[in-house]
């Protein structure tokens, strides 16, 4: 929902006449709370002489002011406004801006990207130098393992890579973790190392699960610097 102080901050973002809807008029603005790592844009938008509050995501999705899946209705006036010059420019420029505040309210704007992780969050075995996060046992044999976010400079996907091991031996197997929780096996390592035999001892701790929700953060937190600053700071 709209506050007062992003009221005052909206920025005009187009004026268009649709054959549908007939004037349509859309202002724009950032969320304003620091602790909030969205990057939505709240719009005002003006149509039939009604007037909604509305969320739009970076990835396109029209939420109301309830966070709900907005009306078709209103769907269709920011789709018609969305074709109007103008609107993508400073509908991008809301997102870039927001991304902007919420890595300064981070401490996170300057200098190269890098994962920050609390040593609380650390598994048992945990050893930086050599990249391990921490370790899990599966039929009396240990395993070091670690969690890396994409390489791809592009992509804006939120998925989070397990990557576990032997120590001393060069296979590896990888499982994608989605943002809801699925695993996906990316590449095959030892055979005792199924996403069964993985995934069940890891997510029953709390442990592991806090250090999967800091690392989101994290991947959100990169691609925010990403298109901030360049791939070159990453």
């Amino acid at each position: 929902m709209m506050t007062s102080s992003e009221n005052e901050a909206l920025r005009h973002l187009v004026d268009c006449q649709t054959p549908e809807y007939g004037a349509v008029s859309v202002h724009g603005a950032t969320c304003t709370d620091d602790g909030c790592l969205c990057d939505t844009v709240n719009l005002k938008v003006t149509a039939g002489g009604e007037q909604k509050a509305l969320t739009l995501t970076s990835d396109g999705t029209l939420l109301d002011d309830e966070l709900r899946p907005a009306e078709d209705r209103w769907g269709g006036v920011v789709r018609a406004a969305s074709q109007a010059p103008g609107f993508q420019q400073g509908f991008e420029a809301l997102v870039l801006e927001r991304r902007t505040q919420v890595l300064e309210a981070m401490g996170r704007l300057e200098g190269a990207f890098e994962v920050q992780l609390p040593e609380s969050l650390l598994g048992e075995g945990a050893d930086l130098e050599r990249d391990v996060l921490g370790r899990v046992e599966l039929d009396g044999q240990r395993y070091a393992y670690r969690i890396e976010l994409c390489a791809d400079p592009q992509c804006e996907c939120e998925n989070l890579f397990l990557v576990v091991w032997q120590p001393g031996d060069a296979k590896r197997a990888v499982f994608a973790i989605t943002p809801d929780g699925r695993w996906m096996v990316e590449q095959a390592g030892r055979p005792e190392l199924t996403m069964d035999a993985v995934e069940g001892p890891l997510v029953a701790t709390e442990a592991f699960q806090a250090l999967l929700g800091q690392m989101r953060v994290e991947r959100i937190l990169q691609k925010y610097h990403r298109s901030v600053r360049g791939p070159s700071f990453v």
